[in-house]
């Protein structure tokens, strides 16, 4: 099966105190995972590990290339007058929305689809991206 992301015998303390010891895992495509536990107990110091944000202690990733992870950070909606996705949308996909962007623009550039329908759709598409980019 092709894995994304390993984990071999994480380990972490922090201040003197053990949040993981020795946690291995493998994140298969079509996974859905989710992490729980009590306030404390490490799930975002392992997201933050994920993202190279914290070291562990101990222990080996390793991802497949080209993986990128999203992360959305504790923080609360600053804005009331965004929805919970506009806000998702916002704060997880303002990298993939303009690499999709810059896409739709070079392809623009050729002269040939002036005075096509193409041209006015990939406008619209734009458009869109921008709306959706906040």
């Amino acid at each position: 099966m092709d894995i994304l992301i390993r984990t071999r015998d994480l380990s972490k303390t922090i201040g003197g105190k053990l949040l993981f010891d020795n946690a291995s895992f493998e994140v298969v495509p079509d996974n859905c995972i989710g992490i729980i536990g009590p306030n404390g107990c490490g799930k975002t110091t392992l997201f933050k590990i994920l993202l190279g944000l914290v070291r562990p202690n101990d222990g080996e990733l390793w991802f497949k290339d080209n993986i990128r992870i999203r992360y959305l950070e504790q923080t609360a909606i600053q804005s009331h007058n965004l929805t919970a996705h506009q806000f998702l949308v916002q704060t997880t996909q303002t990298d993939s929305i303009q690499q999709q962007i810059k896409s739709y623009e070079s392809q623009l550039e050729d002269p040939v689809l002036y005075d096509s329908s193409e041209y006015e759709e990939i406008l619209e598409k734009i458009q869109k991206l921008q709306m959706s980019d906040g």
